[in-house]
């Protein structure tokens, strides 16, 4: 069965998604993340992901995780998260790139901005 990632299911499909996502990184737990999502360490080496969670660790923890909209392309849709933490006044926004295999769903990519 193929789920079609839509405007008014994006955010169901995509929430548990960036909640790992973002709990991994405050965590600083690579293996978590590589465990649930392993086509992102193909991307996302221990040292990327390292600085990264350097980057995010003076932010705090996550306040709340808001769904911005989803970007149809031609082969991935892509989720814009905006992510508030506790130490910061900005806001960050999180990139999921989904796609689909089959009958799964990959998250292939995350950019932080």
């Amino acid at each position: 069965m193929n789920l079609k990632i839509e405007d008014k299911n994006a955010e169901k499909i995509g929430r548990p998604i960036i909640e790992c996502l973002t709990e991994a990184y405050v965590t600083s737990d690579y293996h978590f993340m590589s465990k649930n999502f392993p086509e992102l360490t193909k991307g996302i080496t221990q040292e990327v992901f390292s600085e990264a969670v350097n980057d995010l660790k003076p932010l705090g923890k996550v306040l709340s995780i808001d769904f911005l909209g989803l970007f149809n392309k031609t082969d991935e849709q892509v989720l814009l998260w905006n992510v508030r933490y506790e130490k910061l006044g900005d806001d960050v926004l999180w990139h999921l790139f989904l796609t689909q295999h089959g009958s799964e769903l990959k998250t292939t990519a995350i950019c932080i901005i």
